[in-house]
């Protein structure tokens, strides 16, 4: 019998008047809540001080816009100007928890409102993990010894970025730690719709939220969920009914889904798979005992149990089996592959608290049992937490605590402008707590009202492969999260041509080496130094963002317009621009000035035209002074010349839109080239088809959600009439044969194509130093052919020389290091390079290439160890 919708996620917390177990349940809720907050500096969470650590600074940063500039057009998402050249904020993020902390907001001032919104999910997930097991019909004690099982995963220190545990809260990783609360909740309501025993409008309202959280959890939970019907005696049924949910949630979650899966086929992969080099990162001391307690927790509910306990159980193995292909898939879907280790760790400490349950269920002494279980829970993790104190500290007491703040404010009121003044750059350095975190800086458009070219959200930016190389030319250390894209090493005058490009007015340097080679190169001027920043201005800075080109545009039809634009980002002289299409059918005629076409192969001629700097350059006609004003969702110009093309250096976007309407090109590197009607010419950012289409499904899910929760009955007999139609024999038998065959392809093209180009490379490496050349050289060229002109192409051709090197075949090492030297002159490895080829003729008899290589060495990296190495005769 169907219970009445709306009541039925509350029967079973309030299924009898105030008992024993709920007492207890209570009592130790308020403890384990007691735990985190005794945990918690409010004096500085209410101080009202911008957090920082980790990611943090960023996400507030964004935090305030999303509030001040987002949030009072009535939308969700909107153009940010003041990061990575531009973006379209939370077209590619998660909207919930910033939603919350715009509703804290209304409450307390805006940092105070966001250090409460973060530690949230901690205080969450006790309750969450309790809701989720008592909807699962968990024995007493397993819904509340979950729960407080619960703190000994928040307290994990060995990892503070994979997310779920108050360490990733701290350092950034918030959206997913809302997504992490929720999905025990769905998952447990979502048990109730598929036995038919509740109404699908919460259980889809629920995924939904969880969709708006992260995409982790999404998955997570879908997965799950095919899972759960697989293991039902009535799956037919039950896939009915999960198929209902998941339609009734697409429709709901339609208005960012539509515009987010749209955004995500323009975006960079960021799918590296992460080497964990310490196994306790993956089984934390701290639940050791968790762990080692589940599989008795399984057996004991399969041996033990009644029939809902074995069913139980079959859904926490689904739950880990879910997370362990989601872990497997990761790269292949765009994600990072630890997300989903936390669900697979929390899914042990369930199934170990629903064991305790069945153990104790028919127990007189399970009361007092209980009481202990919790007792020893709580005090646990509270022995042995060490970090959390001093990064809730940190945190907290946000940046103006920071050693360095005083610097850093004398410097953002010296750089302080506005939206249309010219950009900041700033080198990345390695963590210092001395100013928050190593992403500190990606702030400074909050600070200083002035964009920059920093960002945390580099998937929702077209401009980040080139940023990040960019970044790459001046630093001395810089990150390299995009695998499929090359990086370079710090070479300042090399860079001040793409600052110019960039209109880049300031450069921040802080490293010593850093800051000593930007005072030796000229274009860079010194304009101040506040303790370990050293401001310099970029005097080739034009100082505007709109700028005809020096030479006619060349329109280029390929599939990979990111790639194509690097390689002129890297080898031509950035005045001939490119503009991309898809097809010859797409391109107007006579305004560009040749049409180049790519095969989408390594060899392709447009490859060979871009490293040899072979663009044709038609000089194009004089212009007048282009006037401009940048606004948050709008450009406008005056001055142009009508016919004349126009490069505007704001990432390219499909919601840009001519008011005059003019088309909107993509032009390289990621910018937008127009051809103006007129001398005046205004651009708005706003919805597209994937905005609308996305609001309609949403209010036809509304509209289907309020019919379904008006008639709850009226669902069953549509319902049965569809599984018993498919559990007629014939269907019955295709479905089942089918489903094997998909399962087993699945996985064994999955354990096929797992690796990415890193991981590829890591056991080339390891190969080549147990003596497995061969094997080595195989991999190398495997990831070569597969992945072209990766982040890590030019240490292949590195380690496949080294492996002929150390045979003596030095005529095949100097071919492959002659290769690195043409694919990639900007590598990272050239001082090795040219050492190892210095070498390498040296030992096969040609004494005068090998001094032309090492005095090469010795000029263009004087202080490196190679050319100590050479210069010594070593």
């Amino acid at each position: 019998m169907i219970r009445p919708y709306g009541l039925v996620y509350i029967l079973p917390l309030a299924e009898s008047q105030l008992s024993s177990r709920d007492v207890i349940d209570s009592i130790a809720l308020a403890a384990a809540t007691t735990v985190l907050a005794l945990l918690v500096p409010w004096e500085l969470v209410f101080s009202a001080t911008a957090p920082t650590g980790g990611d943090t600074s960023g996400h507030y940063s964004a935090f305030v816009y999303f509030n001040d500039h987002i949030l009072p057009n009535l939308r969700l998402w909107g153009w940010n100007q003041g990061n990575l050249a531009g973006f379209s904020q939370f077209e590619f993020y998660f909207p919930l928890p910033f939603l919350i902390f715009s509703a804290l907001g209304l409450i307390f001032p805006l940092p105070i409102a966001y250090k409460i919104g973060v530690l949230l999910p901690a205080f969450a997930l006790p309750f969450c993990t309790y809701l989720s097991l008592r909807l699962l019909r968990a024995h007493f004690p397993g819904a509340i010894v979950a729960a407080v099982f619960s703190l000994s995963f928040l307290f994990v220190e060995n990892h503070s970025v994979w997310g779920g545990n108050i360490g990733s809260l701290l350092a950034g990783e918030v959206c997913y730690g809302y997504g992490f609360c929720l999905t025990w909740v769905y998952l447990g309501m979502a048990t109730w719709w598929l036995k038919g025993r509740s109404g699908v409008v919460a259980p889809s309202l629920m995924l939904m939220a969880v969709g708006l959280c992260h995409a982790s959890s999404l998955l997570f939970c879908l997965l799950a969920g095919v899972f759960a019907v697989g293991i039902r005696r009535d799956w037919r049924r039950a896939a009915v009914r999960l198929l209902v949910l998941y339609v009734l949630s697409f429709l709901l979650l339609g208005f960012w889904l539509i515009p987010f899966i749209t955004s995500g086929a323009q975006s960079d992969l960021f799918n590296f798979i992460w080497i964990v080099d310490d196994w306790h990162k993956y089984l934390p001391p701290l639940m050791w005992p968790l762990f080692l307690l589940a599989p008795a927790g399984l057996l004991l509910s399969y041996f033990m149990g009644d029939l809902n306990d074995k069913f139980r159980a079959n859904y926490l193995v689904g739950w880990l089996a879910a997370a362990g292909v989601l872990l497997l898939i990761s790269p292949l879907i765009n994600a990072v592959t630890v997300r989903f280790v936390p669900f697979i760790q929390f899914t042990g400490l369930i199934i170990t608290a629903c064991g305790i349950g069945v153990a104790l269920k028919n127990q007189r002494a399970r009361w007092l049992a209980a009481v202990v279980i919790i007792a020893v829970a709580l005090a646990w993790p509270c022995a042995k937490v060490k970090n959390l104190p001093v990064w809730l500290h940190h945190n907290n007491s946000g940046s103006e605590a920071m050693t360095l703040w005083p610097d850093m404010a004398r410097m953002n009121e010296i750089l302080k402008g506005q939206t249309g003044d010219s950009r900041i750059i700033f080198e990345h350095v390695s963590h210092n707590d001395r100013y928050g975190s190593d992403r500190s800086l990606e702030a400074l458009s909050h600070w200083t009202g002035r964009p920059t070219l920093g960002g945390l959200h580099i998937q929702a930016s077209p401009n980040s492969p080139f940023l990040f190389y960019l970044r790459s030319e001046i630093s001395t250390y810089c990150p390299t999260p995009l695998p499929l894209y090359h990086h370079t090493h710090l070479n300042l005058a090399r860079a001040l041509r793409h600052l110019a490009l960039y209109n880049v007015g300031h450069f921040i340097a802080m490293d010593r080496g850093t800051v000593q080679a930007a005072l030796a190169t000229p274009g860079l001027k010194p304009s101040g130094e506040f303790g370990p920043f050293h401001v310099f201005t970029v005097e080739g800075c034009p100082d505007t963002y709109a700028t005809p080109p020096e030479c006619g545009p060349v329109a280029v039809v390929t599939e990979r317009p990111r790639f194509i634009a690097l390689q002129w980002f890297r080898f031509t002289n950035l005045k001939t621009p490119l503009v991309f299409f898809n097809s010859d059918d797409d391109i107007p005629a006579g305004r560009f000035a040749s049409v180049l076409h790519d095969d989408g192969t390594r060899a392709s001629p447009i490859l060979k035209i871009l490293r040899d700097d072979g663009l044709p350059c038609r000089a194009m006609g004089g212009h007048a002074a282009i006037s401009e004003k940048i606004g948050p969702q709008t450009i406008e110009l005056q001055g142009l010349i009508p016919g004349q093309p126009v490069l505007i250096s704001i990432s390219f976007d499909r919601g840009w839109r001519s008011t005059s309407g003019e088309a909107v090109y993509e032009a390289s590197p990621a910018f937008m080239l127009i051809y103006p009607t007129g001398t005046s010419l205004k651009l708005v950012h706003g919805p597209t088809w994937p905005h609308w289409l996305g609001l309609a499904l949403t209010i036809c899910g509304g509209l289907l959600g309020l019919f379904i929760a008006a008639r709850p009955l009226g669902l069953e007999q549509p319902l049965g009439r569809i599984s018993d139609f498919i559990g007629r024999p014939p269907l019955k038998r295709r479905l089942v044969a089918l489903a094997l065959i998909l399962v087993v392809a699945g996985v064994s093209w999955l354990w096929l194509v797992h690796d990415d180009p890193r991981t590829l490379c890591d056991k080339a490496k390891r190969a080549a130093e147990e003596g497995r050349r061969e094997q080595a050289r195989g991999l190398y060229s495997e990831i070569l052919a597969e992945y072209g002109m990766c982040d890590v192409g030019d240490h292949c051709l590195s380690g496949m020389a080294m492996t002929h090197y150390s045979e003596g075949d030095y005529e095949r090492a100097i071919t492959l290091w002659l290769q690195l030297l043409r694919d990639y002159p900007d590598s990272s490895l050239l001082p090795e390079t040219l050492y190892h080829l210095a070498r390498s003729y040296e030992n096969n008899g040609d004494p005068q290439k090998a001094g032309q290589y090492g005095r090469e060495l010795v000029r263009l990296f004087p202080n490196s160890d190679w050319a100590a190495k050479w210069t010594s005769g070593k």
